[in-house]
């Protein structure tokens, strides 16, 4: 299991994330990665990740080639593969070995309607700096849970657990 958090706003700083995620650093031993990203001093997006399947890659958080749109999540998507070969198929060249690659791609592609291609189990933030929006999601059932905090300094805090 893995445990996702990011700060939006005046408060993002590596201190503040490593606050939210140390909470969670008890989700297991192997396989298990840290990853960090603190972008400008507005943006700090984290996670622990327990890597089960495919260790070698699926590290977080990911991002588009010129870095204005990141991507983190917590779950499965069942039916990333066959999204991975739909994208391609609709001209994508990036390669796509990972959930977390193929859900920053659809997004790329269909935008928030991604969302609806997505079979599985999940949360998941993506970080547009190009649009200056934070989208959360998770799957229809609420298996994977989001929590989110905004503070009356606009300061915007979420955790995917």
């Amino acid at each position: 299991m893995c445990g996702v958090a990011g700060i939006i706003g005046s408060s993002a700083s590596v201190e503040h994330l490593k606050i939210m995620l140390n909470p969670i650093t008890h989700r297991g031993e192997l396989g298990y990665h840290d990853s960090i990203v603190v972008l400008d001093q507005k943006l700090a997006l984290g996670m622990h990740r327990l890597a089960i399947v495919k260790e070698d890659v699926g590290q977080q958080p990911v991002s588009n080639c010129d870095q204005t749109v990141y991507c983190v999540f917590n779950g499965e998507i069942y039916n990333y593969q066959e999204l991975s070969e739909q994208l391609k198929l609709l001209g994508n060249k990036s390669p796509m070995l990972s959930e977390s690659q193929v859900i920053l791609e659809a997004y790329l592609y269909w935008g928030v309607e991604f969302v609806k291609k997505l079979d599985g189990k999940f949360a998941i933030a993506i970080v547009d700096l190009n649009t200056k929006n934070t989208i959360l999601v998770r799957d229809y059932m609420g298996v994977k849970p989001l929590y989110y905090l905004q503070k009356q300094d606009k300061t915007f805090f979420f955790l995917l657990n």
